[in-house]
């Protein structure tokens, strides 16, 4: 979240240094974590890609604490075989780093079993994998 607080930042001419955004803002998801909401079929998109046998995980750029509350509050947490935070990385999205963990992983792991979920945006470093765009 740095590299977007701190464009924001900048364009609105804002002379607050970028880590207090970044205190605030772990502060009020932590703080909020209850006001997250999921896509209408989400949870049941999961269950079938876990019934089907896909290895299914989640990089987010959420704090660890927030990111976990989030999905043990929405009951999502049993769906992920593994659950990264970039920010606790120290290598948060767009930078390729956590999701070329997962791929190194799962190297020899047929790309079937594998199931990545992009929100809105592709990304580059994973465009041999099997993907659903939400």
């Amino acid at each position: 979240m740095k590299l977007q607080f701190d464009m924001v930042r900048q364009e609105l001419q804002i002379p607050a240094p970028i880590e207090q955004f970044v205190l605030l803002n772990k502060r009020l998801q932590v703080e909020n974590f209850t006001k997250v909401k999921l896509f209408e079929g989400f949870a049941q998109m999961l269950e079938y890609l876990k019934k089907t046998g896909k290895i299914i995980s989640i990089c987010s750029n959420r704090d660890v604490n927030s990111l976990n509350k989030v999905l043990i509050f929405n009951n999502l947490d049993k769906y992920f075989d593994n659950i990264i935070s970039c920010e606790e990385m120290k290598h948060e999205k767009p930078d390729p780093f956590c999701l070329n963990k997962l791929k190194d992983k799962y190297k020899n792991i047929p790309s079937s079993d594998l199931c990545t979920l992009e929100i809105l945006r592709p990304m580059p470093s994973l465009q041999n994998l099997p993907k659903l765009i939400i």
